[in-house]
């Protein structure tokens, strides 16, 4: 009965055993592997460990050197992360980037070789997109269609409800070398072969439910070796410490 429980655990297990080991082994020996210095960037794996893909960096439409990604907006190079869960849109308005997000308006300033970020406003009705409008007003448009020129007099900005046309500025897809190097600003070079084998290793690159599978996987070696060794040496020890009387 035993021989035939760990035949078939053995049989169930071996491809996830194999798995275990031979990753196992590669992370036994990290330099010989290079797993410190090489780093993968397909979108497939910086999806798979919740990072922003190339996609995911974007453009103002009519301004790329103006770079969104995320909650984050890169100006020469200089990465600012405005701690909201998204940004809608930017545009460059008099010795200001104006930035919106669902909530709130953000104005950007350069000073002394470096950017100040100020909340300008929130909003109750989250924000959609921004415009441009024909007399180069800057019009913020909310969810409810509302648009407002935003208006600069004497240091103080009003929001003043209007129905001129605009121009919408949209956000978009940058090539994928320029976006791989904002990633690369933002994020590092990519997912550590190191940290790619580790989690393929113990089960968190595919999820919870494998994980437990990989747990079953390791609790059956430690079955298969009790079990196996019990096999092995129960019918020695039988023969040694067992021996039949002589009648």
């Amino acid at each position: 009965m035993l021989k035939k429980i760990h035949k078939t655990v053995g049989i169930s297990f071996a491809l996830i055993i194999l798995h275990l080991a031979v990753t196992g082994l590669i992370l036994m020996y990290p330099s010989f592997f290079n797993l410190y210095d090489k780093y993968y960037k397909s979108d497939f794996f910086l999806s798979a460990f919740n990072m922003y893909m190339h996609s995911d960096v974007k453009v103002v439409s009519s301004k790329e050197d103006i770079i969104v990604i995320g909650p984050r907006l890169i100006l020469d190079e200089e990465v600012l992360d405005l701690n909201v869960n998204k940004i809608l849109g930017a545009y460059p308005l008099k010795n200001v980037i104006a930035v919106i997000s669902p909530s709130a308006l953000f104005l950007i300033k350069e000073d002394d070789l470096d950017y100040i970020v100020k909340e300008l406003k929130t909003f109750i009705v989250p924000l959609h997109s921004i415009g441009i409008g024909e007399k180069e007003h800057f019009i913020i448009i909310d969810e409810e269609n509302n648009n407002f020129i935003v208006s600069k007099n004497n240091q103080e900005y009003f929001f003043i409800k209007t129905h001129e046309p605009y121009e919408k500025i949209n956000l978009v897809a940058t090539d994928f070398e320029k976006a791989d190097f904002y990633l690369n600003l933002v994020q590092g070079p990519g997912v550590q072969a190191l940290r790619l084998f580790t989690d393929l290793h113990n089960g968190r690159f595919f999820g919870i439910i494998v994980m437990f599978v990989f747990t079953l996987a390791s609790i059956s070696i430690i079955f298969l070796a009790i079990s196996g060794s019990y096999m092995t040496l129960k019918p020695i020890l039988k023969r040694k410490y067992f021996k039949p009387k002589n009648k």
